[in-house]
């Protein structure tokens, strides 16, 4: 099973993108918000986007600026900066991973 499998399952299969990853951090933040809770995968899904470092849109319920206060309160880095070449690389990946997966479920 992949890492993306279970996005199927989440609130926001089939919605569009623009709502998640969106210049107006009023109604479009808010909308997606609402969406995350009322998901049932929505903390393992913002598990995956912490580990990850995502650095854009919400994802299970919080946005990127809410994701590095929570690494931060976890004790975890908080940005791509610092890390080694190999894990620059992985995470570079994982970006463009989900940023195909988010492409695919918003289409």
């Amino acid at each position: 099973m992949s890492r993306f499998d279970f996005h199927q399952h989440a609130a926001c299969a089939g919605q569009p993108t623009a709502i998640f990853y969106s210049d107006d951090h009023t109604t479009n933040t808010r909308a997606a918000k609402q969406l995350c809770q009322q998901c049932s995968i929505r903390q393992r899904c913002l598990e995956d986007a912490i580990e990850r470092r995502e650095e854009f849109g919400v994802w299970g319920g919080l946005t990127a600026s809410e994701r590095v206060a929570e690494r931060k309160r976890r004790g975890l880095p908080t940005g791509p900066y610092g890390l080694r070449y190999s894990e620059s690389v992985r995470n570079d990946r994982r970006i463009r991973e989900t940023n195909q997966l988010a492409m695919e479920v918003g289409a």
